[in-house]
C-alpha cells in the first residue's frame, strides 16, 4: 500500500524510487564528476540519470543530457546542495516524507536541500 501510494503521488526519480520501494532496499546513487564542481547522479539499479526540467521537477532518463548536470556546493554546516547547472537557482530537495519538492520553490537555506556529503 505504501509503495503504490508513494509511487503514484511522486514521479520523483521514476524507476529508481519505484524499484527501491518494490524491493524494500536502499537505492544506490553513483555521483560522478562531469567537470570541476559539476556532478551527475546515476541510479545503479535503475540504470538512469536524475535530471531536472525547466519547471524544477526531477525525472529520470536513460540518456545523459545537460539537464542531468548539477553544481555541487559544500555549505558551512558541512552539508552539500545540488543546483541545476542548466537552470540556476533550482535545487534538488526532498520533503521529510521523501517526496521531491520542485527546485524552483526551494533555496539552499532550507534544510530540505541539504544532503550528507560523500566520503
Amino acid at each position: 500500500m505504501l509503495a503504490s501510494a508513494f509511487t503514484s503521488k511522486s514521479r520523483l526519480m521514476g524507476t529508481l524510487m519505484e524499484h527501491t520501494l518494490r524491493t524494500s532496499t536502499v537505492g544506490l546513487l553513483m555521483i560522478s564528476t562531469v567537470e570541476l564542481g559539476v556532478v551527475s547522479l546515476y541510479g545503479v539499479k535503475s540504470h538512469a540519470f536524475i535530471a531536472m526540467n525547466s519547471k524544477g521537477r526531477l525525472y529520470t532518463t536513460v540518456a545523459f543530457n545537460n539537464e542531468c548536470e548539477f553544481r555541487e556546493r559544500l555549505l558551512p554546516n558541512r552539508y552539500n546542495v545540488y543546483e541545476s547547472k542548466t537552470y540556476p537557482g533550482m535545487y534538488i530537495a526532498l520533503s521529510k516524507h521523501g517526496r521531491a519538492k520542485r527546485g524552483s520553490k526551494v533555496s539552499p537555506i532550507l534544510r530540505v536541500t541539504h544532503f550528507l556529503p560523500r566520503l
